[in-house]
């Protein structure tokens, strides 16, 4: 129930602020992505959610006011994993700013985790839009609706870039959580993407990738559990 009325007030939301941007098609855009991956590495402080492989989905609708919201779900392979940290859904709304060479993106979120408290999250990105190599900076402080869970802030530090004379793109990026259920971590997890975006016309992107992610705790790494990804996405 408390799920239930918490989604509503979030669509409701979404709704509403959508409502008084218009609805014109030529606005909108979207982007869908689906992934498999050998084992779930959190974004929310990059821990090993599950050692289990898993499915993952996302949906999003970007205005060109510069709001956007969406959805994203994981799910276990194997159903008997069900009731696990694997079995996620996350829904989320933000704004996105473009100041000269220097982007900004606020927004909002709910984690919806079936065997634990819900999460809310804030999080502040600010990127660079130009240029070879655009690195980038993201804060987020997530906080429980349980008193037993402590309120996570998380760090992550990263760069885009292309691989001259193709279209491979790269995405490297290092997760950490200064402050996390009372103890410090310099490091939490580490993340390699490579994607081949392929134009599909009329102003559809499919992008195909790999990811390679490595969980990090107290510093050290944790060996035996690097995970890999495969992941198909398309914007239209």
């Amino acid at each position: 129930m408390k799920r239930t009325t918490v989604t509503l007030m979030l669509v409701a939301m979404v709704a509403t602020a959508f409502a008084q941007i218009g609805a014109k098609a030529k606005d909108w855009s979207f982007s869908l992505s689906t992934t498999v991956t050998s084992e779930y590495i959190g974004g929310t402080g990059g821990g090993l959610f599950s050692d289990q492989p898993c499915w993952q989905t996302g949906f999003t609708a970007f205005h060109k006011s510069g709001y956007y919201a969406g959805v994203w779900r994981s799910v276990p392979v194997d159903p008997k994993y069900a009731n696990s940290f694997a079995n996620e859904a996350d829904y989320y709304l933000g704004y996105c700013k473009d100041f000269g060479e220097v982007s900004i993106d606020l927004s909002v979120a709910l984690y919806d985790f079936v065997p634990a408290s819900d999460m809310y999250g804030f999080a502040v990105i600010i990127s660079a839009n130009s240029g070879k190599v655009k690195p980038y900076a993201r804060v987020e402080y997530d906080a429980a609706q349980s008193s037993r869970m402590a309120p996570l802030c998380i760090w992550k530090v990263g760069a885009k870039g292309g691989v001259p004379k193709t279209p491979l793109k790269w995405d490297l990026w290092l997760l950490g959580r200064p402050y996390s259920t009372g103890k410090r971590e310099t490091l939490s997890a580490a993340k390699l993407q490579l994607c081949w975006p392929i134009n599909i016309g009329h102003g559809g992107t499919v992008t195909p990738a790999i990811l390679l992610q490595e969980p990090f705790r107290g510093g050290g790494p944790t060996t035996g559990h690097q995970v890999y990804s495969i992941s198909y996405g398309i914007r239209f």
